[in-house]
């Protein structure tokens, strides 16, 4: 499996997050490096790459934002291998925006 990585500490920003979605993105994923004792940089990542098999194997309940945490939290108590990959990122403007607001985040816990 493959995740992609936003920004890599060693690589440096490559695009410009905002501070709130920055903070809850870091909140969550080392919440899930705890939990599942992974270094996951980046579990909130738009683009993750399964193999079909994979994805057989999981029940999805999720219908909304909270698909990420429910993917990622499955697949490390599956044990799959994940890798990640860096890419280019730019964060959206305000109009361009995703319609994620922070109570997405509680459900996401």
């Amino acid at each position: 499996m493959w995740y992609t990585v936003r920004v890599l500490p060693a690589a440096g920003p490559k695009g410009v997050y905002r501070l709130l979605n920055k903070l809850g993105n870091d909140f969550l994923t080392s919440l899930t490096n705890i939990i599942y004792n992974t270094t996951l940089t980046d579990m909130e990542t738009c683009y993750k790459v399964f193999r079909k098999e994979v994805l057989r194997d999981i029940e999805i309940k999720s219908r909304d934002f909270t698909i990420e945490p429910e993917l990622t939290a499955k697949i490390f108590k599956e044990k799959f291998r994940v890798c990640e990959v860096l890419v280019a990122y730019y964060a959206r403007g305000e109009s361009e925006s995703k319609k994620i607001k922070w109570w997405h985040a509680i459900s996401a816990v």
